[in-house]
């Protein structure tokens, strides 16, 4: 039996593999084979074997791939298990995967736990096959608690019905967790009426907490008209600036920028910027930078990962300071990213 701790290491590693894989050379491929095969969390190591197979050849990713399998059917705690088939599920052929996901069904029919339960269910609903979402969908409707039902349902918004998307919306303020009901509202936007959207719009006007509000707010703006967007990224761009929490601010800022029009966008990055310069943790704050990578002006770019990498050198825990490098590989310059990679793996000896 492994310690919590020794649990929630493992699966960063396993994290920082996924983002490693796509960059390792065939020469540190074997190191990359060996944390894998070093975790001794089932859930982890079956992630993480997952991560490591598309070089592989055909036979060779079968074999590893029921390797997972039979790690994720090893987990005795049924949500758990639902957590470890999903990176097996999506990468299955559609025969065997179907299969594989009837499994995933009856393993959630047996969560005792609603909540827990609802999250296995959104976890699996971007990647079940379509022939049995509809048998998904009505296990969510099962789910008592009308706020876990809603929230459930909101992750398969594109296969409901006009009625169960209202219900859905008219169940939003029930959802206590204000960034859940920011995620209900954006999932559900993008397939409800004009009126129902300016529901939607409403609804995510009341949020107090200003991210989770600069959230919601968000994602209903990108479902409204050519003409309405513009005003509704201004205002959640208005509530992003007011958030008082520097590390919230630079999140919500970095998560505007990519719609913002040229003009505001240069203006909005360096507040972003600066605001992530502010926070004190190194580890929140590197993360914080790198979320401003993807809509980098380009004459920053050089300069905003210099002083990412600076950040990153504070930070004192082996395996913080992995998954910060891991997300920033991808922002590297082409050639520059196996060398990243390989540094990252070095961390771990």
């Amino acid at each position: 039996m492994i310690s919590e701790q020794q649990s929630a290491t493992e699966f960063t590693r396993a994290r920082v593999l996924a983002r490693l894989a796509p960059y390792l050379r065939e020469v540190d491929l074997p190191r990359a084979w060996l944390v894998a095969r070093s975790l001794q969390d089932a859930g982890a190591r079956a992630r993480a074997l997952c991560y490591l197979v598309d070089p592989l050849p055909p036979d060779q990713r079968v074999a590893v791939l029921d390797e997972a399998l039979t790690l994720a059917r090893s987990i005795a705690q049924s949500w758990l298990r639902v957590r470890a088939y999903v990176p097996v599920l999506v990468r299955l052929q559609a025969a065997e995967k179907m299969v594989v996901a009837e499994e995933v069904l009856e393993t959630i029919a047996l969560i005792p736990h609603e909540w827990h339960r609802s999250r296995a269910l959104t976890l699996v609903a971007q990647i079940l096959p379509d022939e049995i979402k509809d048998r998904a969908i009505v296990e969510a409707r099962s789910i008592g608690t009308p706020y876990a039902r809603a929230l459930t349902l909101s992750a398969y918004s594109e296969s409901l019905s006009d009625e169960l998307r209202l219900q859905v919306l008219q169940a939003a303020p029930l959802v206590i967790d204000e960034w859940l009901r920011a995620t209900l509202l954006g999932a559900v936007a993008e397939y409800l009426t004009s009126e129902q959207r300016a529901e939607a719009w409403a609804e995510a006007r009341r949020i107090s907490d200003r991210a989770a509000r600069v959230s919601a707010l968000h994602g209903v703006a990108r479902t409204l008209s050519v003409e309405a967007r513009p005003i509704g990224l201004q205002e959640a761009l208005r509530v992003a600036r007011q958030i008082e929490d520097e590390l919230g601010r630079a999140e919500m800022l970095a998560v505007l920028l990519v719609d913002l029009p040229d003009d505001q966008r240069a203006l909005a990055f360096q507040e972003a910027w600066q605001a992530a310069r502010s926070i004190g943790d190194p580890a929140l704050q590197a993360t914080a930078l790198i979320g401003l990578l993807p809509a980098a002006l380009e004459d920053a770019v050089a300069d905003l990962r210099e002083e990412i990498l600076a950040v990153t050198r504070q930070i004192a825990d082996v395996d913080s300071r992995a998954e910060v490098l891991s997300q920033a590989i991808a922002y590297c310059a082409v050639e520059e990213r196996a060398d990243a990679a390989c540094a990252v793996l070095e961390l771990w000896g």
